[in-house]
């Protein structure tokens, strides 16, 4: 935490006695004659000071009261909301501009106050550290900034992702990182390598990090733009939670070789289909099909967004099923050009070069083995992720927490369940 300290140069000896102490207690200062450098532009320095820093001292006395220059510091950090901790070192009548703050009296002794001012700074360094960590527990209704679900506007929300400025891409919030930041995940067929890939072992928060993508983008697009399509590997209960959302068209068990079969046939027939209505009616890209907004009424010339979800993959399953994973490299080569994207969700890393070359999107929770990190997410940090942190990950070398949905919203239905209610109710309502 950085202290900056404002004061008038006559009241320099306090400020020097006051620097001086904070650095005994471990705390890092900013103070104009030590860190500005010789032959810089002294309020470029200044400005760029207050904005480094976390908290500004002021040394009140009635010079510094008289100084337009001193103020000018103390008001910026009242306008940009950052902690300023006056220090009386004079007596002198307090403008009504600071009268309000809670000021720490230095005219009869220096150590007690000094105390009162070291456990003002704790207290910011601690808030500051609470801010900054990464959330032990997330909710979608956390991200969703709303107590009840009923009050999001699904309708209104949906109508504006239509919209041809809207359309062309996909985006969502899975999580929170470091300082509250908000993980976005975004998928475009204008850049390549929309792929997904989520490595973790069991228990890790895999279906969580599954379903604040699915139920994510099925909140913020509606069924028209959006098509998800679920490939079970027979393991795993999470992909059978979201098959009733509105926007599934396809359950498919990958061990029922007709059915599968049968799908990837339909897939492939649905990529020549977008081909062709992309190539043959001169729109050339389906960046252009979207932005002339083609999509709108949603007819047989219509195209979606088609998200191909395969959960729990071992490294078995793919000599056991090397057709549905040749056909996954196809979708994943071949559907940037037409808002196709393949995720994939392993319980260890498995290596299908093909598939992986195409994968834009890394993601690692918990894993077994150093290995296991490093092929997936290119460092070792998501291996030192430990049991008593679940739905904990990496999206590339960004830490972050999943925001969960298979946690209680009621007595008697999951967070889930209450969204794709929500969104089925919200598709039988809804015409566009």
């Amino acid at each position: 935490m950085k202290i900056f300290i404002s004061y008038k140069r006559e009241d320099e000896g306090f400020a020097l006695q006051i620097r001086q102490k904070l650095h005994l207690s471990g705390f890092e200062t900013w103070m104009d004659i030590f860190d500005i450098p010789v032959s810089s532009n002294w309020p470029d320095e200044i400005d760029a000071a207050l904005r480094g820093s976390e908290v500004i001292i002021g040394i009140m006395s009635p010079r510094a009261l008289e100084s337009r220059n001193v103020k000018n510091e103390w008001d910026w950090a009242l306008v940009n909301k950052r902690p300023l901790v006056l220090l009386l070192c004079e007596k002198c009548d307090i403008p009504m501009n600071y009268i309000s703050i809670n000021h720490i009296d230095f005219t009869a002794t220096f150590q007690e106050p000094f105390s009162k001012l070291e456990m003002a700074l704790q207290q910011v360094q601690q808030s500051l550290s609470a801010q900054a960590e990464i959330p032990a527990n997330l909710s979608m209704l956390d991200l969703l900034n709303v107590d009840k679900l009923e009050s999001i506007p699904v309708d209104e929300v949906w109508r504006k992702s239509l919209e041809p400025a809207n359309s062309g891409y996909l985006q969502t919030v899975l999580g929170m990182g470091k300082a509250g930041k908000k993980i976005e995940l975004k998928l475009s067929p204008q850049y390549g390598g929309n792929n997904i890939l989520i490595v973790g072992a069991p228990g890790s928060g895999k279906s969580e990090l599954i379903a604040a993508i699915t139920l994510g983008l099925a909140l913020k697009y509606p069924p028209q733009l959006l098509r998800v399509d679920l490939l079970n590997m027979g393991r795993s209960s999470s992909l059978r939670q979201l098959k009733e959302l509105p926007h599934v068209k396809n359950f498919v068990n990958v061990d029922d070789e007709n059915s599968i079969k049968d799908y990837l046939h339909e897939v492939m027939d649905e990529y020549y289909r977008r081909h062709n209505i992309i190539f043959s009616n001169g729109f050339n890209s389906v960046n252009n099909f979207f932005f002339k907004g083609s999509h709108l009424p949603a007819d047989e010339n219509n195209i979606q967004h088609l998200l191909l979800m395969v959960d729990d993959i071992e490294e078995g399953d793919v000599p056991k099923h090397i057709n549905v994973f040749n056909a996954l490299s196809s979708f994943a080569r071949l559907g940037r050009a037409t808002c196709i994207y393949v995720v994939l969700a392993m319980r260890k890393f498995v290596s299908m070069p093909d598939v992986l070359h195409n994968i834009g999107h890394r993601f690692a929770m918990r894993v077994d083995s150093v290995e296991d990190s490093l092929a997936s997410v290119s460092h070792e940090n998501a291996a030192r992720i430990t049991v008593n942190q679940p739905c904990r990950a990496y999206y590339g070398r960004e830490e972050f927490q999943v925001a969960a949905s298979h946690i209680h919203y009621s007595t008697q239905q999951l967070l889930s369940e209450r969204i794709i209610a929500l969104l089925r109710d919200a598709a039988t309502k809804t015409s566009f």
